[in-house]
């Protein structure tokens, strides 16, 4: 153990009690591996680097020396001996500690965005592929089991047609061969009385009396052969067999763009507009990567799919509801239903549903997201025209924190409408009755409000839906313009507006899929939904 490591040792996490191994400096707190999870966001510091502790370290050229430059041109360290004898004395050399420090802060910012925000991407795409996994596991033992079977019918098939065959050679050699058998009995028997005739009538030659006597017992009759019976050749027709007819039976292993699993990629053209008849408008939509998508009108919920356009799936969700669905990384569908409970819906389950979450009156839920960052379900409610707050729930439908006041006592929202998220941890929330969309960090310190850009004195967003790109920027509609997508960087400057579709009256509802590109986007006074390739 080192002498960073034996300091640390007995020095305890300011959250949990465990061995400290870091340092949050916004916060001013000591953290173990675990708890600085909660702080990526923040300035976070190796702890030995709490107290700056310079170690000497014994030049590997000159043991008896400790290094003490740094040569700028050679970017190597060098003990005083060094820069005698290896030629660096008329370098640009600077203190090793000088240059420690100024590298050591430039890295600091290079992992912090690698603690930020990399590690998280990297964190995401790691469960997409362990799933990918589990989905690819489970295709390949599919197939594997097809073949067998397939292999197993066409087995059963071969045999049962030779069977059949073989009977049919059986009786046809059974009957032809007894007919020609009986049939050589009747020559062989013929031939004999034949030959029995002839040799009587030379023995009794020059014996009139014998002769006589011999034809009295055997008097002329009409002479009769047995026919041989003409039997049809019996004849097998033998196909010419070869790889690819076997192929055809057994099948062939191929691969192609779009894989048959419930991820499957859907197929839709760079702008093509979907119509959902049950619904009446499109309020919020929720999909993942996959060729199904939830989408909602103020009391209704459709499942529809982007390959058949068909709709598989019908459910009732709260009255004027905002964003009250949304689904897992799994396809499982969490909704606010027309008692206001949070339910869990997946074909598994079936119609078995029950609360997934417990809300506690006076408290009444209006929007819910599953943060796959987190692996928990953010709830969006509110006491009606007095109070509104966030709820952060984990696996279990535990509380785990609640999102309701700034730092200054002062409350977050109004009426969190609709909830997202994006790589960096952030908690972004569209409240309509602010006119702004509010942003948290994870431990949910206010980071700032978008009410649109700037024009003279006006800021005119009224946000609905929101949704975030791949970058971590913010992307919300806007009900006050038409087809009008802000897309908002994640420090809240505004970037540009995407416009979705001339036909896109008051946008409401919005959702980008983060593995193929899409953006979706609905109104509040159509039924159609307006899909479209989109790079952040």
């Amino acid at each position: 153990m080192d002498d960073g490591a034996r300091g640390q040792h007995y020095v305890e996490c300011s959250v949990c009690g465990s061995n400290v191994t870091y340092f949050c400096v916004q916060c001013n707190e000591d953290l173990c591996k675990t708890c600085e999870e909660q702080h990526k966001t923040h300035d976070v510091l190796i702890y030995r680097e709490k107290y700056p502790t310079i170690y000497p370290e014994k030049c590997s050229t000159h043991p008896q020396e400790s290094y003490s430059f740094f040569c700028r041109e050679c970017e190597v360290s060098l003990c005083e001996s060094c820069v005698q004898s290896l030629g660096h004395s008329r370098h640009l050399l600077v203190d090793i500690k000088t240059a420690y420090d100024e590298h050591r802060q430039n890295y600091r910012q290079w992992c912090y965005r690698i603690r930020s925000e990399e590690l998280p991407r990297c964190q995401i795409q790691q469960g997409r592929v362990d799933g990918e996994l589990e989905e690819r596991r489970a295709l390949f033992r599919d197939i594997l089991d097809r073949i067998e079977n397939q292999a197993a019918k066409i087995k059963s098939l071969i045999t049962e047609l030779v069977d059949e065959n073989k009977k049919a050679l059986e009786d046809l050699q059974s009957t032809q061969l007894n007919d020609l058998e009986r049939t050589k009995s009747e020559l062989l028997s013929n031939s004999t009385h034949l030959s029995e005739i002839l040799d009587g009538f030379e023995k009794s030659a020059s014996y009139p009396a014998r002769f006589l006597s011999y034809v009295k017992a055997h008097p002329k009759l009409v002479l009769r052969c047995p026919n041989v019976p003409d039997f049809p050749v019996p004849f097998y027709e033998q196909s010419d067999l070869n790889r690819e007819d076997i192929c055809k039976l057994i099948g062939r292993i191929e691969t192609r763009a779009s894989k048959p699993t419930s991820r499957t990629p859907s197929k839709v053209a760079v702008r093509q507009k979907i119509d959902v008849p049950e619904l009446t408008s499109i309020r919020h939509i929720s999909h993942f990567g996959t060729n199904q998508v939830w989408v909602s009108d103020s009391s209704n919920l459709v499942c529809k799919d982007l390959d058949t356009m068909e709709s598989s799936r019908k459910l009732s969700v709260c009255k004027d509801g905002y964003g009250c669905h949304t689904i897992n990384d799994k396809g499982e569908l969490f909704y606010i239903d027309t008692n206001l409970n949070i339910l869990k819906w997946s074909e598994k389950m079936k119609d078995k549903l029950r609360p997934y979450v417990e809300i506690t009156k006076p408290w009444v839920p209006m929007s819910v997201h599953f943060s796959r960052q987190t692996n928990t379900l953010l709830v969006g409610m509110v006491v009606p025209l007095k109070k509104a707050k966030v709820v952060r729930y984990n696996d279990s439908g535990q509380e785990v924190q609640t999102l309701e006041e700034n730092r200054e006592g002062h409350a977050l929202y109004e009426a969190p409408a609709y909830i997202t998220d994006n790589l960096t941890g952030d908690v972004i929330v569209s409240d309509y009755k602010k006119k702004a969309v509010v942003v948290v960090d994870r431990d949910g310190g206010h980071r700032f409000s978008y009410r649109g850009p700037v024009l003279g004195f006006l800021q005119l967003l009224w946000p609905r839906g929101v949704t975030t790109d791949n970058q971590a920027n913010i992307l919300v509609s806007d009900f006050n313009a038409q087809n009008c997508v802000h897309v908002v960087d994640k420090e809240g400057h505004f970037l540009k507006v995407l416009e979705i579709d001339a036909g896109l009256l008051k946008p409401f509802g919005l959702s980008y899929d983060y593995l193929n590109g899409l953006i979706m986007a609905g109104s509040c006074n159509s039924q159609t939904l307006h899909v479209q390739h989109y790079l952040a």
